[in-house]
């Protein structure tokens, strides 16, 4: 830093009050700044700042309980009131809802293999059922998820194949 020379009072009171007014000057230009950016927030920025604060405020109510010796989530499942709770289960039933390509979910996929097994099922003759096995048309599903074909069908193919080339 630098020396103060001996000043009257008259110039330590002008000094104080200058130091005053660059300090002053200094907490204006950053609140204005501040007021530019949220006057330009986006509603992301605005939802990130508001989940910030949010998160903030549990974790310090969160410590708060800890140190008092008490559960945090017992505490939290507590005060909730029956409205809600209702309000919560509501809104997790409604976001399980699938859209786009996060439809054909596990569920979805399971859905349409039962489907198709049961479709093969119906036009399966009843000499060829077997229990635990899915059959179309002389072509039998392994436990493998292939598909094998038996030597009277691939004869059967062949003999169609050769009747539709000779046509």
């Amino acid at each position: 830093y630098f020396a103060i020379p001996q000043l009257t009072p008259a110039q330590k009171r002008l000094l104080e009050i200058r130091m005053k007014l660059a300090s002053c000057r200094h907490r204006n230009h950053e609140e204005v700044v501040d007021e530019d950016k949220r006057s330009h927030e986006t509603k992301e920025d605005q939802m990130k700042k508001r989940r910030v604060e949010r998160e903030e405020r549990i974790s310090s109510e969160n410590d708060s309980l800890a140190a008092s010796g008490k559960d945090p989530e017992r505490e939290w499942l507590a005060s909730m009131t029956a409205e809600e709770a209702a309000r919560r289960d509501k809104s997790k039933k409604s976001k399980k809802q699938a859209f786009g390509w996060d439809s054909f979910s596990e569920t979805a996929k399971y859905n349409v293999y039962k489907r198709r097994v049961r479709h093969m099922e119906k036009h399966v003759p009843p000499q060829k059922r077997q229990p635990g096995r899915a059959w179309v048309g002389g072509v039998r599903a392994c436990s493998m998820n292939c598909w094998r074909l038996t030597r009277m069908s691939a004869a059967s193919m062949l003999a169609r194949l050769a009747i539709t080339a000779a046509a």
